[in-house]
């Protein structure tokens, strides 16, 4: 009844919706009486989640996608067939993307405006229906649990290639089907973490870059990306449960990078408080003043730059909130033990240091020799005052250098 034209190839639209819906309330309902009765009902469903299948819309077919993993999930069937049917859904749902890659190639190829937004709208849908199927699962009933994870790793990888900045309308698609499988796949999401999230940030970075505050009418939650990949760059916990290979630590040194990108881009276009309102914006300043520390040139070199240009803007923004922050940072990286004066990476960094200095005292001169004049003895605090207001450029970075020289030599 449910695919013939008392159901969803009725001839009216709305009906065959209204159709979808009810059956889709009623297994959720019934899902254990229907037990028995699922290796007879999903065959029946799979022609309605082929491509143009009785005139469905994108939509009936992602609650067909849903109920269909529901009942598979909690049907009655051996632990292989369940895996078997969500195989097929998993493959007919990638198949449906590379074919509607290459139809969206074509469109553009041809500079058809129409058909390039039909197969936008189409691909993210079906991003979308990957985002459906997941909903079978939960905390409770996880995909390790039922041995296919790596299904849907597989579904994110193949999502997550195709971003680029001329497919940024699969965003945020893709955006959801990451929180869902943040939610199901419990630990085995960590090792896909790094990769995935350095290639979201990267294009994140772009748009940003590119657009500026135009991103906030967007539609896309930049924000809740740029503070789970604040949370995730800094946070010891969480990378502690990373499996510690040289590859992934390769891949979390990248997300690193990324998030200093990605944090500076929205700094410079001075959308971090729109984006990110009250504790997030601290958190993610947070993060970028810990990672500010880390042995690596440019992670530290973008997190000065942006903590710096947090610093200068809280001036007048936010009641100079991170100013202090900003400058008692800038003046510790120097004194880092990895920082040499013949190392070419450490003298690019004390350089972002430099600037970042010039450029904090400039915003707010009488408050920054009383914070620094608070940070270290009366001696250094006249030689460091000196320093910035004789010299800059590359002057300045040697002597901020030597400046530090003695302190050095004292920790060692």
């Amino acid at each position: 009844m449910l695919a013939d034209e008392r159901g969803v190839s009725f001839p009216n639209e709305k009906v065959r919706t209204r159709v979808v819906y009810l059956f889709v309330r009623f297994v959720k309902a019934q899902k254990q009486a229907l037990n028995p009765l699922v290796s007879q009902i999903v065959p029946r469903i799979a022609p309605l989640l082929a491509p143009g299948s009785t005139g469905l819309s994108e939509d009936d077919q992602g609650f067909l996608f849903e109920v269909t993993a529901t009942l598979i999930i909690f049907g009655n069937l051996e632990p292989a067939q369940k895996r078997q049917f969500l195989e097929e859904l998993a493959t007919t749902i990638a198949s449906r993307f590379q074919q509607g890659l290459v139809e969206l190639a074509a469109t553009r190829a041809r500079r058809d405006k129409a058909a390039t937004e039909q197969m936008m709208q189409s691909l993210s849908a079906i991003v979308t229906h990957a985002s459906r199927l997941s909903k079978a699962f939960s905390k409770e009933v996880t995909m390790v649990a039922h041995s296919c994870s790596d299904l849907f790793m597989k579904l994110l990888t193949l999502f997550l290639e195709a971003l680029s900045p001329t497919n940024v309308f699969l965003l945020e698609s893709v955006r959801q089907l990451t929180h869902r499988l943040v939610v199901c796949i419990e630990q085995e999401m960590l090792v896909l973490l790094p990769n995935s999230m350095q290639h979201l940030l990267i294009l994140c970075h772009q748009i940003v870059s590119k657009h500026g505050k135009a991103v906030l009418k967007s539609g896309v939650d930049f924000g809740m990306i740029l503070t789970n990949a604040a949370r995730f760059s800094a946070d010891p916990e969480t990378q502690s449960k990373l499996p510690q290979d040289e590859a992934n630590k390769r891949a979390l040194l990248y997300c690193q990078r990324a998030f200093g990108q990605f944090l500076y881009s929205v700094v410079s276009s001075e959308t971090l408080t729109d984006l990110a309102p009250g504790a997030a914006s601290d958190m993610i300043v947070e993060a970028a003043r810990q990672l500010s520390f880390l042995a690596d040139s440019a992670v530290q070199k973008a997190c000065i730059m942006s903590l710096s240009k947090c610093a200068v803007l809280s001036v007048t923004q936010n009641g100079g909130r991170w100013f202090e922050i900003g400058i008692r940072t800038i003046l510790e990286v120097p004194a880092l033990p990895h920082i040499s004066s013949t190392d070419a990476s450490s003298q690019l960094v004390v350089h972002e240091c430099s600037i970042g200095l010039l450029a904090m005292r400039a915003a707010a001169t009488p408050q920054f020799d009383t914070i620094v004049a608070g940070l270290m003895p009366e001696e250094m605090n006249r030689n460091l005052h000196t320093l910035l207001t004789t010299m800059k450029g590359r002057d300045l970075d040697k002597s901020l250098i030597a400046f530090y020289a003695p302190l050095k030599q004292q920790q060692q």
